[in-house]
């Protein structure tokens, strides 16, 4: 069976280009190349810019998830696509009176989120990341397509370490005859990190 692309963060195309390989042969080991480096970058930021779907089961927030500070809440997932309801305990909260959303973190109004008692939970439906829909009036999710508006720093790490990934990035090396030696270059660029920045600290 072929593979297929998972919540691909660059296209075959472009890592084609980097690697400057057409060969059609080649194909299946890029798309697990591709996906892998959504792995990667994922790991490495602490984060998923895939959307995520919660629209019928909440995303489930307490003290214990590192993400709930005072009055806000630092969504793992992000940022807001939308939000359908959002609940503290059971009781369900109104936008703009009881919460204010920004991209990546929910505001609570007029107080702390108080989510250290097992009735205080925060559950909320909706949906996060970078879309990820098909055309249509009723667009679905389908997770073979680059998320819409993935910011352009991780769109070109995907396509840096994907080539890494795949084998088939080269480099040439001048050997001591001083002729120039093409080899397989399977390191992750400096400049990846440059991009992502410091790398986030596992959340406890």
């Amino acid at each position: 069976m072929p593979e297929a692309l998972l919540n691909p963060y660059c296209s075959e195309s472009e890592v084609r280009d980097e690697i400057r390989n057409t060969d059609a042969a080649i194909q299946d080991t890029l798309i697990r190349s591709i996906n892998s480096a959504t792995l990667w970058i994922d790991d490495y930021t602490r984060r998923t810019f895939a959307e995520s779907d919660y629209s019928e089961s909440a995303l489930v927030l307490d003290e214990f998830d590192g993400v709930v500070f005072g009055n806000q809440v630092f969504l793992p997932k992000r940022p807001v696509i939308e939000i359908t309801e959002l609940k503290l305990g059971e009781q369900v909260l109104t936008e703009g009176e009881d919460f204010v959303v920004k991209p990546e973190i929910i505001y609570r109004v007029g107080g702390d989120w108080k989510v250290s008692t097992p009735d205080a939970l925060i559950r909320i439906k909706g949906r996060f990341g970078y879309p990820q829909r098909g055309a249509g009036e009723a667009p679905q999710l389908d997770r073979t397509i680059i998320p819409t508006g993935l910011p352009g720093n991780i769109r070109r790490a995907a396509v840096l370490v994907a080539a890494a990934f795949s084998g088939y990035d080269r480099k040439e090396i001048v050997g001591l005859d001083g002729q120039f030696t093409s080899i397989a270059d399977r390191a992750i660029p400096k400049e990846v990190k440059e991009m992502l920045g410091v790398r986030m600290p596992m959340l406890t």
